[in-house]
Order: structure tokens, then sequence, then C-alpha cells
């Protein structure tokens, strides 16, 4: 037996209107998880498609955000290209400061005191790298970007809401009263 057409345009008009707005949901998620913008992520319905055995339409998602992109998609080693100059302040540099236990004891024996000296503020240049501030407090002189691997945390969500069949019952029947 064959479906009329009237009800499946309804059907597909309203699995649109559920992904649209689950993918919306989603994105309000992420952005508390991700520093991205929600605006600038766009959302398009397509109902194009539509022929005399069946009714199909397509959600379209463009992310112009290359941040974000990269995160959802992952993205290739970008090497840094330019000079880059830092500012560097005026501080103490310690010699002989133990950085491990072995090191601690053995200059407890060999010197009493850590050596210090003041240096003057001065500026460094970096051709073809940068310094990075990382998130514990380090710092790192990197040749460019890291590869990452997409961790697509918006197609999950929009998966794992297209998956949930009672949720799908539930709208569809909402909507077809």
């Amino acid at each position: 037996m064959a479906v009329p057409m009237w009800m499946q345009r309804k059907v597909r008009d309203v699995m649109l209107d559920f992904s649209y707005t689950k993918g919306y949901m989603a994105l309000q998620e992420i952005q508390d998880k991700y520093p991205v913008e929600a605006r600038k992520i766009i959302f398009t319905k397509s109902k194009k498609g539509s022929n005399q055995y069946s009714a199909r339409g397509r959600v379209y998602l463009e992310i112009p955000d290359e941040a974000f992109d990269r995160i959802e998609n992952g993205g290739d080693f970008i090497p840094f290209s330019g000079v880059f100059t830092q500012n560097v302040s005026a501080h103490d540099r310690t010699s002989g400061k133990p950085k491990t236990r072995i090191r601690k004891t053995l200059s407890t024996v060999m010197r009493k005191k850590a050596k210090s000296t003041r240096v003057k503020a001065h500026k460094r240049t970096y051709t073809n790298m940068k310094p990075v501030k990382l998130a514990n407090g380090e710092w790192r002189i990197l040749k460019g970007t890291p590869a990452t691997k997409g961790k697509q945390p918006l197609t999950k969500a929009i998966n794992k809401a297209m998956n949930n069949e009672y949720q799908i019952a539930e709208w569809i029947k909402q909507f077809l009263k």
C-alpha cells in the first residue's frame, strides 16, 4: 500500500522542523563547552527533491567560524610564518634551582643558597615560531598550530536526537493533529 504524497510531505516538513530545532538546541549546549558564536553557524532547510515517489528534504549546516570548524571536523598542521616579538618584563633568574627530588638533595649538599641574577626587561624575536601559554601556565614555543582530530560535538548531538524514536514520534504526533 502506497503512502499518499500529502502525508509524505507533512512528515518531511515535521522532520525538517524537528532536526532544525534540535540542531539549534545542540548548538546552545555546545556554546557552553566551546568558545563559539552560535550566530555564526547557519542552518538552512530545503524541501527540494520532492518527486512522484518520495518527499525529500535536507538540513544544511554551514560553519564559517574556522576555530569551531577545527573542533567539529579536525584540521591539519598550519605552520606559522613571519616574525613574532615577545616583550619580556624584568625578572629574577635563579641558577642551581632544584627541579627534582634527587637534585634537591644534591643541591643542599653542594650549595646552601641558589644564585639569583636580575634580568632587565627586553624583547625576544621568533622567526616562524610563536610563544604560546598553555592552560596549565607553562610556555611552549610552537612552530605552528598543531593538527587536531575532529571531535564532532554538533554531529554527535544531532545524531543522538535523531536516533531517539520516542521523541520523534511525540514530535510527529504533535504536528499531525
